[in-house]
């Protein structure tokens, strides 16, 4: 495995620093993610997966080595490359502890050291058969579905996962969305399955692009979506509900129709079972479609 087949997290507070990394590595590397504190490196993490991190140590909010132990908890075979002074000999230490895998000292005069140790790193992701990102259409379809080319279950269940864990670690908060599509079966029994996939594309479609960026849009089984909002309370959950509600009922579908669908919100709260929060979301739903469709119901 080359660099070019690498992706790297990059996480530093000093901006002059992440600027000088992407100038120095972003035409050697495949991907290159960029943090500027702990908490921000390990959303970028569970999101993207990167094959290496490089972190420095002295940062607000989370330290390098505090985001680095996370990392390696769930995932030993991630190499991190930590860089810190010459003098803080307790920070090598607890490197150590944790297994990091390789220490750079500041100020970083030789970039040449750093490109052989990444060169090293992806020596060694190729001999320990880690399959990082070097094989990304398998992985896409192994997590995408088909049809609409949003997260399919498996995937979506995937970060369900790491959102709970994290907001367990940080006492944060996230929503989930649920939407189905009002009197779907009358599509495919009206105008055929053929047009049916054609309105499920153009409601993912929808949804996708009316969601923020940080928000995961998934197809959770038939007519039914789902969108997981990282550090978003229900009630702001409820907002972007509304706006997706609207661009619905004013798009016209392939049937030269219009169409509308029914939303269910829930909360997860640290520490909670996160079943119970998509039962509560799915509760919400079923209330809205009792209530006539077209509407937005929160847990």
């Amino acid at each position: 495995m080359n660099l070019s087949d690498i992706s790297i997290l990059f996480v530093d507070d000093d901006t002059d620093m992440r600027q000088s990394f992407d100038f120095f590595m972003r035409d050697n590397i495949k991907d290159l993610y960029l943090a500027k504190d702990g908490v921000e490196g390990l959303d970028l993490f569970y999101e993207y997966k990167p094959d290496i991190v490089i972190a420095d140590v002295n940062m607000p909010v989370l330290n390098g080595i505090e985001m680095s132990k996370m990392i390696k908890e769930d995932n030993p075979d991630t190499p991190i490359m930590i860089i810190s002074a010459k003098e803080d000999v307790n920070v090598l230490k607890k490197a150590i502890e944790i297994k990091i895998d390789t220490f750079i000292t500041k100020p970083i005069v030789d970039t040449s050291l750093i490109l052989e140790k990444l060169e090293n790193f992806a020596k060694k992701i190729k001999n320990n058969n880690i399959i990082p990102y070097t094989n990304k259409k398998l992985l896409k379809m192994a997590t995408t579905d088909q049809l609409t080319g949003l997260c399919n279950r498996y995937k979506i269940n995937e970060i369900l996962s790491s959102e709970k864990n994290r907001s367990n670690r940080f006492g944060t908060y996230f929503s989930i969305i649920l939407i189905d599509i009002d009197n779907f079966k009358m599509v495919n029994d009206t105008y055929g399955h053929i047009v049916g996939d054609k309105v499920l594309v153009e409601f993912a479609n929808i949804v996708q692009s009316a969601s923020r960026v940080t928000d995961i849009t998934g197809r959770w089984g038939g007519e039914e979506f789902i969108i997981i909002l990282p550090q978003t309370t229900k009630t702001d959950a409820a907002i972007l509900a509304k706006h997706i509600k609207d661009k619905i009922n004013s798009f016209t579908f392939s049937t030269n129709k219009k169409q509308s669908a029914s939303f269910g919100i829930a909360e997860y709260q640290p520490n909670k079972n996160i079943l119970e929060v998509i039962k509560k979301a799915d509760t919400a739903l079923y209330k809205a479609k009792k209530l006539g469709k077209n509407r937005i119901c929160i847990s």
